[in-house]
């Protein structure tokens, strides 16, 4: 049996199980079942199971579809572990950290009543925001990984079948970007090197032994909550975290070769990015197949969002920041640009322009330029292509911060806008019939 993470975990024969789901947890049992998941799992060994709770909010209701690991496919892998006779189990997670808007793991799983697994389960809830790093090389990087999930004698991966804005993808590799500390998540997205780049060889470090993807919704636009969601049903499986990566990629409408991690992790282990290789269990995933954009459309001159054109919106432009915009400013960017969006009267803002993410530079014919975030802050302050430069403090900034900032330079947003963007996402899911039952263990318990 193949005891704890790493490339002895991979498997190009292991097969991939595609299912739909019922309202029954034994799903998730019987798409283990199918790919043969427990293949290397012994009771006796310690299970770490690695959800994708990237973020949450306190302010506004959250919207967690597409967003977020739903409960009861975490759940249904907790029962298939108690079946097998697994009795240490521990769940972890590294939420994005934001105080101001409430986001942070303990929060989580406070709202979801994760603590529901604990009383029925034994499992034990774990923060790795508030445990130890170990200093890692990988590849040509360094990086501090979670110490609990390099002691892991089996860890099951469990991310949410979701596009991404800048890897295209989000699933199995994606989802280990949660094991690192919070500087490290920063330090992956820089000018120099792609996230992918990091993820090939964070992959290779710690490749699970069970994959489990939660499809039940699909995430266009995503990792966030300004996405859409779409509702698949679906559960997918494998033993080997490239080819379930693969032909989750194809499920949501790409190659396996446009998603530049897996392009690059198949060159580096001499992996086939051919879908038609791999053995599959249940549905046919060509019968299932999505087709969703991964990011916003920017305008043809890039210099704002494609919606900015189509709502007449002049004055202002605002760079696609692409890879150099790490998690936190990514709950943050999309709000700004619903901020301009919100505040705009239909006459032209004053010449102003957006600065975020490492490697975007001021364009030296702006009258006010806006840094979002320290990292911009620091690139650019002393430019003399700055006319007028404005500093939205924080890593990342604080919408409240945000908001003053912009009313003091005459953009008049009021934070109800804010609150109106997430009501708009709940009305939308809300005629779509999606329940919240899917996440929250035990409706009826929560406080």
């Amino acid at each position: 049996m193949n005891k704890g993470t790493g490339l002895h975990n991979i498997d190009p024969e292991a097969p991939v199980a595609l299912v739909k789901w019922r309202s029954n947890q034994d799903v998730v049992a019987e798409v283990i079942e199918l790919c043969n998941g427990f293949k290397d799992l012994d009771s006796s060994m310690k299970v770490v199971i690695k959800p994708n709770l990237v973020s949450w909010t306190d302010k506004y209701k959250f919207p967690p579809f597409g967003v977020l690991t739903t409960s009861v496919v975490i759940e249904g892998v907790v029962r298939a572990l108690k079946h097998y006779g697994v009795s240490d189990i521990t769940i972890t997670e590294g939420t994005a950290i934001q105080e101001e808007m409430g986001s942070a793991t303990h929060i989580i799983y406070d709202r979801l009543n994760y603590h529901y697994l604990t009383k029925k389960y034994g499992v034990t809830l774990s923060d790795l925001n508030n445990e130890k790093y170990v200093k890692t090389k990988l590849g040509p990087f360094v990086l501090q990984i979670s110490k609990r999930i390099l002691d892991a004698e089996y860890l099951v991966n469990v991310p949410v079948l979701k596009t991404h804005s800048i890897t295209k993808i989000s699933l199995g590799f994606k989802n280990l970007k949660g094991c690192l500390s919070q500087n490290s998540k920063k330090k992956c997205h820089n000018i120099d090197h792609s996230i992918d780049e990091y993820l090939v060889y964070l992959g290779a470090k710690l490749y699970p032994q069970l994959v489990v993807v939660d499809g039940l919704y699909a995430l266009e636009r995503g990792p966030m909550y300004i996405g859409h969601a779409h509702r698949p049903n679906l559960l997918l499986a494998s033993r080997d975290m490239f080819s379930v990566d693969c032909i989750g990629a194809s499920l949501m409408g790409f190659q396996p070769s446009e998603v530049a991690h897996l392009r690059d992790f198949a060159k580096l282990y001499g992996r086939s990015l051919d879908t038609e290789g791999i053995e599959m269990k249940g549905l046919r995933p060509s019968e299932y197949t999505l087709h969703l954009e991964y990011k916003t459309p920017w305008s043809e001159d890039g210099l704002v969002p494609e919606i900015f054109v189509k709502q007449g919106i002049e004055g202002v432009q605002m760079r696609d920041p692409g890879q150099s915009l790490c998690t936190g400013c990514s709950k943050v960017f999309p709000a700004v640009l619903m901020m301009l969006l919100a505040a705009y009267t239909g006459e032209p803002y004053d010449n102003i322009e957006i600065l975020s993410g490492k490697g975007i530079k001021p364009s030296g014919k702006a009258r006010t330029t806006f840094f979002m975030g320290d990292c911009n802050y620091a690139a650019n302050r002393n430019s003399e292509q700055v006319k007028g430069g404005v500093r939205l403090k924080g890593c990342p900034p604080y919408i409240g911060e945000v908001i003053k900032v912009f009313n003091e330079h005459g953009i008049g947003f009021k934070e109800e806008s804010n609150a109106r963007l997430f009501e708009h996402k709940v009305k939308v899911y809300s005629r779509l019939d999606y329940p919240y039952e899917d996440y929250y263990f035990r409706l009826e318990e929560r406080q």
